[in-house]
């Protein structure tokens, strides 16, 4: 997973995030570690994964910015070139299916790696 990952769609709460938003983001992982890039200021922490379970799961750590001392417990699906991950921006139950329903906190995107 290692690499920079841009957003191609996201959904918080059933809502679809405005295009100009997901174009603004992108997500940076090496060796453990993740950067989420963005207008405002940048996101920093840890990601731990488990491809063993089903769904694969990945744990977020917050460490600067924003989400620091946050952990968001996720699912992820890596296929080639293309990244989905279904968070629980509430910290506190892992997502079981890709997909955001209204009157939750969970975050559902889809990043493609970018090339170079």
């Amino acid at each position: 997973m290692n690499g920079t990952w841009e957003l191609v769609s996201a959904e918080l709460g059933g809502m679809k995030l405005p295009d100009e938003v997901v174009k603004s983001l992108t997500l940076v992982m090496k060796d453990g570690k993740y950067t989420l890039k963005s207008p405002g200021p940048d996101d920093t922490g840890t990601v731990k994964i488990d491809p063993t379970k089903k769904p694969k799961e990945l744990d977020v750590t917050g460490l600067e910015g924003p989400n620091k001392g946050k952990s968001f417990p996720a699912i992820y699906e890596l296929d080639g070139d293309s990244l989905k991950v279904c968070y629980d921006l509430d910290g506190k139950k892992r997502p079981t299916e890709f997909k955001s329903t209204a009157d939750t906190k969970q975050f559902f995107a889809t990043y493609k790696r970018k090339k170079g």
